[in-house]
Order: C-alpha cells, then sequence, then structure tokens
C-alpha cells in the first residue's frame, strides 16, 4: 500500500494548502480521510449581513423558565443608530437564543457582546447556569461587563434611556465610566468568575435602575457564592471601594458643625492589609491612607484648624462606616473584600471549612488616614 499527500484549496481560505488529505491508495480503489482546515480558518461575518447585538438581557419566566432579551442595533443611512428588541422564553439560555433566531432577518452573532444584565430576582436564584454558555462561548470577551438590574431586564431595554447613543455603547459607557472616574469598584466577566471559583472571596456586580426614562447605578449587590445576598447603598459604595483598591479619584461630603459641609477630594488612596492573631484566631487590619484636596467648603474663611476638624471628621466617617460592612458582611458570611483570600496567602495549609468557621467572629480593625495636601485658592 503506498501513501500520497496532496493539498487541495480550502472553502473558507483565499489561499490554497491550507486544508489537509490523506489519500491512501489500496488494490480496491482510493480511500480518502479528509481532515480539518489546519489554518485554523473560520467562516467570514459581514457586520452588515448580520444582527451584533451589544446588550443582551435575562428575567425570570414562569415555569422555572428564563426570558432572554436583546436590544439590536440598527445602523441608518443617515449614520444614525437606533434599537430593536427581541424576547424569547425558554428553559436554557441557548434554546431561547434558537428561538429568537427565527424573529430575527439576519443571522445573530454576539461577537460584540460588551453588556450582560441580569434582574435581581434571577440573580437570587443563581447565575451560574446562566453565565455558563457566555462562559464557554470563545466570542464574548472576558471584559464583558456583568450587572444586575432592579427591576425588570426587559422593561429596562425597551425603554427611550439613550436617544443619541445605542443602548449597549450607552450602558457600556455608563459602567466603564463609573470605574474610571467614580466609585464603582473593578468587575467584568473574567473578574466575577474568578471571585466565584476562589477560595475566601465572594463577587459582586453593580446594580443598574431605570427612573423616568433614566438609567442610573443605584448601588452594589453582593453575592453569596452566584446567588444575590445584599446590596450596599451609594454612599456605603465609595467605603468599600477604599477598602478594596487603591484609588485616585472621587469626591467625598464631610459633615461639620452648625450644619456646615465641605467636600475633599481624593488625590490618592492606598490601602494595606496587615494579618495578626494566631492561627486559631487570626486578625486583620485594614490601613487606609488618604491624600485630598478641599475642593468646597460651606464657610468664608478655611483655617488650619479647620483642615484638621475635617481630616479628622473624614475619617471617622469612612471608619464608621467600614466597620458597618464588615458587621453585614460577617453576618451574611459573605466576603467581597476577599480578606478570606489574603488570609490564604499568609496560611501554611490552608483550610477553607475552617476559615468558614472562624470568619463570622473573626476581630476586622479599620484604621483611616486623611491628609489635605490641599485646598485651592480664594479671590477676595
Amino acid at each position: 500500500m503506498s501513501c500520497t499527500r496532496t493539498f487541495p484549496f480550502c472553502s473558507f481560505c483565499t489561499y490554497s494548502g491550507r486544508k489537509r488529505e490523506t489519500r491512501y491508495e489500496t488494490d480496491d480503489g482510493l480511500f480518502v480521510d479528509q481532515l480539518s482546515c489546519i489554518g485554523a480558518c473560520a467562516q467570514k461575518e459581514i457586520i452588515d449581513e448580520i444582527t451584533m447585538p451589544i446588550v443582551i438581557g435575562y428575567d425570570k419566566a414562569e415555569q422555572n423558565q428564563i426570558e432572554m432579551t436583546v436590544a439590536a442595533p440598527i445602523f441608518k443611512e443617515d449614520q444614525t443608530v437606533s434599537n430593536k428588541t427581541y424576547s424569547s422564553v425558554s428553559h436554557t439560555v441557548r434554546n431561547a437564543r434558537e428561538k429568537m433566531r427565527a424573529e430575527i432577518r439576519k443571522p445573530f452573532s454576539i461577537g460584540k457582546l460588551s453588556v450582560a444584565l441580569y434582574s435581581k430576582d434571577l440573580a437570587k436564584d443563581g447565575l451560574v447556569k446562566i453565565l455558563n454558555p457566555i462562559k464557554r462561548d470563545a466570542r464574548v470577551s472576558n471584559r464583558c461587563y456583568l450587572a444586575i438590574v432592579d427591576g425588570k431586564v426587559k422593561d429596562l431595554l425597551e425603554s427611550d434611556f439613550s436617544l443619541e447613543e445605542e443602548k449597549g455603547v450607552f450602558l457600556k459607557e455608563l459602567i466603564d465610566g463609573k470605574i474610571k472616574v467614580g466609585h464603582l469598584p473593578r468587575t467584568n466577566l473574567h473578574q466575577f468568575g474568578y471571585a466565584l471559583h476562589s477560595e475566601g472571596m465572594d463577587p459582586y456586580l453593580p446594580i443598574l435602575k431605570l427612573h423616568n426614562k433614566n438609567v442610573r447605578i443605584a448601588g452594589l449587590a453582593l453575592f453569596k457564592d452566584d446567588k444575590y445576598a445584599s446590596e450596599i447603598n451609594l454612599d456605603q459604595m465609595r467605603v468599600f471601594r477604599l477598602l478594596l483598591e487603591n484609588v485616585n479619584h472621587g469626591t467625598y461630603e464631610v459633615k461639620l458643625d452648625h450644619d456646615s459641609y465641605a467636600v475633599v477630594e481624593n488625590q490618592g488612596s492606598k490601602v494595606r492589609y496587615r494579618m495578626g492573631g494566631s492561627s486559631e484566631k487570626p486578625e486583620v487590619t485594614i490601613d487606609l491612607k488618604i491624600n485630598g484636596a478641599i475642593t468646597e467648603f460651606s464657610e468664608w474663611r478655611l483655617t488650619e484648624q479647620d483642615k484638621r476638624k475635617i481630616e479628622m471628621r473624614l475619617e471617622e466617617q469612612i471608619i464608621d462606616t467600614g466597620k458597618s460592612l464588615m458587621h453585614t458582611f460577617q453576618t451574611l458570611q459573605i466576603d467581597p473584600l476577599g480578606i478570606g483570600d489574603f488570609v490564604r496567602s499568609k496560611t501554611r495549609n490552608w483550610n477553607n471549612a475552617k476559615w468558614e468557621r472562624q470568619y463570622p467572629g473573626m476581630q476586622i480593625h479599620i484604621r483611616a488616614s486623611v491628609n489635605i495636601v490641599e485646598s485651592g485658592i480664594t479671590k477676595y
């Protein structure tokens, strides 16, 4: 028996020699064993000929089903963009998507998916099964934003909250902007999955809310494993981010005596975790240092004594809010700050079951130091 190899033209490539065939010549004739294309070729998708949504949402439906809603962009000749929403209901995400294909005239692709929304009711039952298709699809970026909607996702996507921008682009830029210059902690599909499957930490997601045809970030959803457990408001979220990561932006309102107020802008904060105690009774201290600038003060003159008072009051506010947050986290036995992950990195022979018993009663100290480095100028 003799064997020859030929390399015919690949149906997906513009070049020959990409698909491999192995031909075996035998006494009975020619047997061809054709293998797949070795050039990693994929079928082309032309953007004008496909439906490529940027945002997808999921609601809880009757009989333990899922309602999937897509805001598909429509590109017009005058270079404006509008949206048309499609919905379908099924027990699985993939089947809901297949049902939706029957309504959409153009082929459906999620290669540009940037935002995935989930209703709070759905999140209470867990997100693992719903996230599974997105996590497994190589076309979806790990930087895709996830968010919880306070209300029905379908109602949000069908509303006219974005008249000048495509809805998916608007929501992506809303979340992205609050991460870059606001108080929203960094989170995306990759970070949610990492926190979900790691020991000693739990995930969190931003909460979106529709109010008078405007979409805003209303707080932060906290998870125990993959299930929604609680949430914190915007004021608590400001402190939460300071305790979680280094930040160089954001403003903080400080209440002084006699109904006077000051506003401090964060010029750069650093947070550091320190471990103490013993292996049986570990303790963690969170040290926070902030350099700030006073951008508003309700009094006419700002003295050095006023500066020191503003520093002290802001330190007290941060510590009080931080202690309240830690009490909530330990009571619910959730760890969005990843304190358990920090202790694990400092502990030999880590035992997750032992840590879960220790965490609710563990001593966690919060220290804050605020330094006003700038107070602006006054014009007389």
